[in-house]
């Protein structure tokens, strides 16, 4: 489950995909609650942890309370000057990987315009991805957050929220294909895959003709257009994926 929230105000009860509700959540004030609880021994605990800040780095620090969350995940984001929307995602991506055994996630990764709201979004769907398709024992994706928390101090903004939910459709979807992809050909043949395109579709409410045993018509609605998608597989594929 993903959700954005204010800054400001706190993170809402979040609910776990069975029903129930998650235990622990996350400070109103995620940047303060560190900044005040580490003050100036930040800087030389990440010294002497080896963390630089370098694109994709990361360093785990258990609070021990310090803060309310137990804890504490930095990604690198890189060279300042140049942490653009790309980077951000690529920072999500990897703290999607690096986040296990947690019932709720607070990312506070730059979102204060609705592009980089996009870009941690789509990082954290993406990065989340794993095939597992064939795999038996489920110990380990039992171990990935239930909730994952978008911080950005625009959360109330129409904008921001549209970004924020374009974004989980347009990463669902490569994840989809991904999956596609990964799957042999005896499992995945051409009617087969006709079968999941038509199922997919469904799930989306896209329209879909079948115009044969192994071939779909589709019809793009408002919602996801063929320019998201040749932006998000064509035009872009190698930052996302």
């Amino acid at each position: 489950l993903y959700h954005i929230d204010p800054l400001a105000s706190g993170i809402r009860a979040l609910s776990r995909a069975d029903g129930t509700r998650a235990t622990r959540t996350h400070g109103p004030t995620f940047y303060e609650d560190v900044a005040d609880a580490y003050g100036r021994k930040f800087r030389p605990l990440l010294q002497t942890l080896g963390f630089t800040g370098k694109a994709g780095e990361t360093v785990k620090i258990p609070t021990a309370g310090t803060i309310s969350s137990p804890l504490l995940v930095l990604v690198g984001l890189g060279d300042e000057a140049k942490a653009d929307a790309t980077a951000v995602r690529r920072a999500a991506g990897v703290a999607a990987r690096s986040v296990t055994n947690a019932a709720s996630v607070a990312v506070a990764l730059p979102a204060d315009t609705p592009e980089l709201v996009r870009a941690v979004t789509e990082g954290l769907v993406l990065g989340a991805y794993r095939f597992d398709t064939y795999k038996k024992d489920s110990a380990e994706d039992a171990k990935q957050p239930g909730d994952w928390v978008v911080l950005s101090s625009i959360a109330r903004q129409g904008e921001a929220t549209a970004a924020f939910e374009r974004a989980q459709l347009l990463a669902a979807g490569v994840n989809a294909a991904r999956e596609w992809v990964n799957l042999p050909a005896n499992d995945l043949n051409p009617p087969t895959m006709a079968d999941a395109v038509v199922a997919r579709a469904a799930e989306r409410g896209i329209n879909v003709r079948r115009l044969g045993a192994s071939s779909v018509a589709v019809a793009f609605d408002e919602t996801v257009g063929r320019r998201d998608l040749e932006d998000s597989l064509l035009g872009e594929a190698d930052e996302r994926l």
